[in-house]
């Protein structure tokens, strides 16, 4: 089972004690797929090399920007991007 270590995010105080700051995180998940074909399935139009496919397809991308700017204000800005597919076969990445 793999256990994923958690990175500290990118955090810059704008003052002496940290209680104001600029922080900024990242999350991405992956999926990995091995499929084993049916006969003459194709891929792209072809049957050739089809009775097993590969792909990596990114599920999630989210980028994070937080700011404790002042005592009483919160500044947050959030991108996201779900299930991008980056389809792999005969060792070549098609984007």
């Amino acid at each position: 089972m793999i256990n994923p270590q958690p990175i500290k995010p990118l955090k810059i105080s704008l003052n002496d004690d940290g209680s104001h700051y600029v922080q900024f995180t990242g999350l991405i998940q992956v999926w990995v797929r091995y499929n084993q074909s049916n006969p003459n399935s194709t891929v792209n139009g072809q049957t050739n090399n089809a009775k097993n496919t590969f792909d990596i397809g990114l599920r999630r991308v989210r980028f994070q920007t937080m700011a404790q700017l002042t005592d009483r204000s919160f500044f947050m800005y959030k991108l996201a991007r779900i299930a991008t597919i980056i389809y792999h076969r005969e060792n070549l990445v098609y984007f």
